[in-house]
């Protein structure tokens, strides 16, 4: 009898232990890429969300908001790091006239490795429009698509929701541009892995205009298709941050 129960108490070691290893396997923690998904709110409701995260996890967040004057705007700007297997960013908050209005915290993130990879996280933030309560996000397909430079080169426009209409031109990776108002847009933009659709914007330059907006900005760029294309910088000290859907001209 003495024998049976040791060798049941072997099973189930043995057993819990494979479960472990198998949980293990199923989780990761390489947030690289474009996701799309929402924010759940505690409160109600949904945000719709897109997270876009470089090689080096600095991770630009732009969501709904239909309460604005525009439909999408830059939610946030951060780095994602990992503590005890679980993924965790502190993101400055912006409002939608493109300054910081508070802080987010992710904590708990998991990226779940099923057909295909989920994001999941607690979010908490002093934002009264994102509020607190849960990320949901999955690998948008845009990701797959490849990147080169001549991919993006032409002449790009945007109007604001001001008014203020842009014209950017791209030529071999750099970037110059006007608007109606006279500010001036200098850059550089490089392809960070031809196989996939995010492109780094490492020299953004705007002279010429609002003291808030004149300085010196990071940030990326990704194909939405052939003829659009997002922009989404922050300024270098944090102080200003906006997104542009430009249109090939």
């Amino acid at each position: 009898m003495r024998e049976i129960q040791v060798m049941v108490v072997i099973l189930v070691i043995a057993f819990l232990t494979m479960g472990c290893f198998e949980e293990q396997k199923n989780y990761d923690t390489n947030i690289e890429g474009i996701w799309i998904g929402e924010l759940i709110p505690d409160k109600g409701g949904s945000i719709g969300t897109r997270l876009f995260v470089l090689p080096d996890n600095r991770c630009y967040l732009v969501v709904s908001d239909p309460t604005s004057y525009i439909s999408e705007r830059l939610g946030g700007y951060g780095v994602f790091n990992v503590e005890n297997g679980l993924l965790t960013a502190s993101i400055k908050v912006y409002s939608e006239d493109g300054k910081p209005v508070g802080e987010m915290n992710i904590a708990n993130g998991r990226i779940e490795l099923n057909e295909e990879r989920v994001f999941t996280a607690h979010y908490s933030s002093d934002d009264e429009y994102l509020g607190n309560g849960e990320v949901s996000l999955a690998v948008d397909d845009s990701y797959k698509m490849y990147s080169s430079l001549s991919r993006v080169a032409g002449t790009w426009g945007f109007s604001s929701a001001s008014g203020v209409e842009i014209m950017i031109s791209i030529n071999n990776g750099s970037m110059n541009g006007v608007d109606d108002k006279g500010c001036i847009f200098n850059g550089s933009i490089s392809v960070i892995d031809n196989k996939h659709n995010l492109y780094d914007v490492n020299h953004f330059i705007i002279t010429n205009c609002s003291e808030d907006k004149n300085g010196e900005y990071k940030g990326l760029a990704t194909l939405m298709d052939s003829n659009h294309m997002l922009l989404v910088v922050v300024k270098t000290d944090e102080t200003y941050g906006f997104i542009m859907h430009l249109t090939k001209q």
